[in-house]
């Protein structure tokens, strides 16, 4: 009796023991870049681990957080193993108070923090930059699909991602290609991914292409293009308070708060478990519209002083081609004729003369530097013309406004008008940072007004201007 009594609690013990691996509790591991030792456990803030290193060779399993310590830095790649389930993702996020946890990729190729062919995790509460060299391809976080078939679950929430450096900011990749923001390769199986109450500013030439697999539903887009498939899109000047003013930390972004009379004030749609708190730490509604973008503080009092008109040569057009200059660098108005009324309609926007074209294909455009050079940063610099087409006109006309620091584009309008569209006053602007100190204000305007099937298309353009709004920040 006494053998099997012991044997029988033993047997039970071996089942048991068989069983743990599959029923191993979920893991909490804490990272401290200060006080943390790689030889300790990483089971509990007392016995943190320090480096990525130490994280990035650890496969982490179902359940598991991996939690970094408020207000640390590392630099690196943040490059963790494993996978979660559907009902039990991996998580990293960070404790203790303080501000979010940065990682610098410090130049790295690739993502400052990287996931390769894994699913069901959490990213939440990171600071990530990665700026630094030279080298292509340097990304914020990078989440990369190497067609081994549908990877779900990834969550990327509340990460503040700035100064990346490189050919790309965020990227999630399903085969190799060069976008601007991010991608969802054709090479792989592809899930629904929502992007909403979020910011665009264009300032380039550059087009949005929204992936396959998307979906853009309530965010505002300022500059060149948007996404049309956007519903419920805003298309307006967010009115940031000084975009593009960032140094290096987080205590140099208060140019991305927002302004009072914002049209991204209040205009988001909740989002139930938001993380709670905003870049600032601002909270952040989750039962009432939150504001677009980044910022969920008050709205910041900008006092602004203009300075009127930047002074142009010859900006009514009154005098001819006095002062502008063509594409060719020749003097006057390549491609233009500067007249009276033409093809029965009246060619000057104010004053008797404007710009008129009928005669041949391809772009015809003006361009002139001005004497004004930027000051500082958070000038907002607006650049202005009217355009008109005819009633005779066939198919449709693209015109161009951009603004130029140097001569080089910084800020686009490009309608398309269809005949009879009247007096109509193309603007773009552009809010200046740091790095453009110094930089000269031009601008430049045009049509590819031409003939279709040898009927002429008359297009009109008149009263080009420039002018500048200094901001002074309230206390």
């Amino acid at each position: 009796m006494t053998p099997g009594f012991i044997a029988f609690p033993l047997l039970l013990c071996a089942a048991a023991l068989a069983l743990l691996p599959d029923q191993c509790p979920a893991a909490a591991y804490y990272l401290d870049a200060s006080s943390g030792h790689d030889a300790a456990s990483g089971r509990s803030p007392a016995l943190a681990w320090q480096s990525l290193g130490k994280v990035n060779a650890t496969t982490f399993q179902p359940g598991d957080q991996i939690l970094l310590k408020a207000g640390s830095t590392w630099t690196g790649c943040l490059h963790p193993q494993g996978s979660g389930t559907a009902s039990a993702k991996i998580t990293l996020d960070r404790y203790d108070s303080g501000t979010k946890p940065v990682i610098h990729g410090g130049g790295v190729a690739g993502g400052a923090v990287f996931l390769e062919n894994q699913q069901y995790w959490s990213i939440n509460n990171l600071d990530v930059t990665n700026n630094g060299s030279a080298a292509p391809k340097k990304m914020g976080i990078l989440i990369r699909n190497g067609c081994v078939g549908t990877l779900s679950g990834i969550a990327v929430r509340n990460c503040d991602i700035h100064d990346v450096a490189g050919v790309m900011t965020n990227y999630i990749d399903g085969k190799n290609a060069n976008p601007p923001m991010f991608e969802q390769g054709a090479s792989s199986n592809r899930s629904d991914i929502l992007f909403r109450n979020n910011i665009f500013i264009n300032i380039g030439s550059g087009s949005f292409n929204a992936p396959g697999g998307c979906t853009f539903d309530g965010n505002l887009y300022s500059g060149n293009y948007h996404i049309a498939a956007d519903a419920r899109k805003i298309l307006a000047n967010p009115l940031l308070v000084a975009a593009g003013s960032a140094g290096i930390g987080p205590a140099s972004v208060d140019g991305y708060k927002l302004r009072s009379g914002s049209p991204a004030l209040a205009a988001g749609t909740s989002v139930p478990n938001n993380g709670g708190l905003d870049f600032w730490g601002n909270p952040v509604p989750s039962s009432s519209p939150p504001h677009l973008g980044a910022y969920n503080g008050s709205a910041v009092l900008v006092t602004t002083i203009t300075s009127g008109p930047i002074p142009l040569i010859n900006p009514s057009l009154e005098a001819g081609g006095s002062g502008w200059e063509g594409p060719d660098n020749s003097v006057g108005f390549t491609g233009w004729t500067c007249a009276g009324p033409a093809g029965g309609a009246t060619v000057a926007h104010a004053g008797s003369r404007g710009l008129w074209n009928c005669w041949g294909y391809g772009w015809n455009s003006l361009l002139q530097q001005s004497n004004y050079t930027v000051g500082g940063a958070g000038e907002t610099i607006t650049a202005s013309v009217w355009a008109k087409t005819s009633d005779i006109l066939i198919g449709g006309a693209w015109f161009n406004l951009t603004l130029t620091l140097d001569n080089v584009g910084v800020a686009f309008a490009q309608p398309n008008y269809p005949a009879n569209q009247d007096w109509t006053k193309l603007t773009t602007a552009y809010v200046t940072t740091a790095a453009d100190i110094g930089k000269t204000v031009g601008i430049s305007f045009g049509t590819d007004g031409g003939t279709t099937n040898g009927q002429p298309n008359y297009v009109y353009m008149d009263d080009p201007g420039l002018s500048v709004v200094f901001p002074i920040l309230t206390p």
